[in-house]
This record gives structure tokens, sequence and C-alpha cells, in this order.
């Protein structure tokens, strides 16, 4: 399996009870960036040696999603591909957590309904919050690199607690 931000590729062996074998399926995916230790930030790519060397061409769609579902639950810091937050992780879990959920805000918002009237309410609460998260983007990218104390502040007030 090849994955990228735009598509990802599965081969599916050959089976005589599918008109599908020796094909090579190409999926077009909206990857969702995250802060994860085993998840590069720049290109979406997965750390998981199931997807590796330990990869074989019998293993099912089935077995990829749970490995990649099990993954994302539980990290595995020793093997990040993005150190910062691997080192979070294992150094500082609240700051990691702050920090997850701040991607998760920005980049994991709900979708809006798209040309169906009885969703109009829907799709204008989604705009709200979007507005609300392009204001999050604007002073995140405006701040310059915060003190840890202001960071902390900083956290607090994204959350509601300030």
């Amino acid at each position: 399996m090849h994955a990228s931000r735009k598509q990802a590729s599965l081969p599916i062996p050959p089976h005589t009870s599918t008109p599908y074998s020796l094909s090579l399926s190409v999926f077009r995916l909206l990857l969702t960036k995250l802060f994860h230790p085993n998840v590069a930030s720049s290109t979406g790519e997965i750390c998981v040696n199931t997807l590796k060397k330990d990869w074989k061409s019998d293993l099912g769609i089935k077995h990829v999603l749970l490995t990649i579902k099990c993954l994302l639950i539980v990290p595995n810091p020793e093997s990040a591909l993005n150190e910062e937050a691997g080192k979070l992780l294992l150094e500082r879990y609240d700051d990691y957590c702050a920090r997850a959920k701040l991607y998760t805000e920005i980049h994991a918002s709900e979708y809006p309904p798209r040309d169906h009237p009885r969703d109009l309410a829907k799709g204008l609460q989604h705009i709200r919050q979007k507005k609300t998260l392009s204001k999050k983007r604007k002073s995140l990218k405006e701040e310059k690199r915060p003190s840890k104390d202001s960071e902390q502040r900083l956290s607090l007030k994204w959350n509601g607690i300030l």
C-alpha cells in the first residue's frame, strides 16, 4: 500500500473469486493534518511496521485499517516520524495533548453539508465554527514563539478556561 496526502493505492492480490484480481486500485483521500508522533506532518506518511517492513500481500484492508486505528490510539514515540510530537509525548504529555487538540480543532472540523435545504442550519453553524477556527489560525500565526507560561495561558484561553 502506498499513501500520500492526495491519494492511496492498494494492490489487490490475485483471487479467482473476484473480478478485480491483480488490479491496483487508487483511492482519493482527504488526509487530515495530525499532530502525532507516527504521522509525518508534511506528507501524511504513517510509520507502522505492518505497512513497511512487515508488509504481506495477503493482509486485507480491514487489517491495515485496524493497524492504523490502533497506532493512532496508542502512539509509538520511539519510532517517531514527527520528532517534536514524539518528544512532547514522552517529556511533556499535557503539552502534547494540548497541541494535538489544537490541530484537531483547526484541521479536523466537520465538513458542511452540500446542496440539501434541510441541512441549511447545520451548514450555517459550520460556517460560524470555521470563522472561529480561522481566527485561531490567524492568532497562532501572528504570535511569535511564546514563553512556556504564555503558551499555557494561550492553551487555557483556547480551551475556554480563561
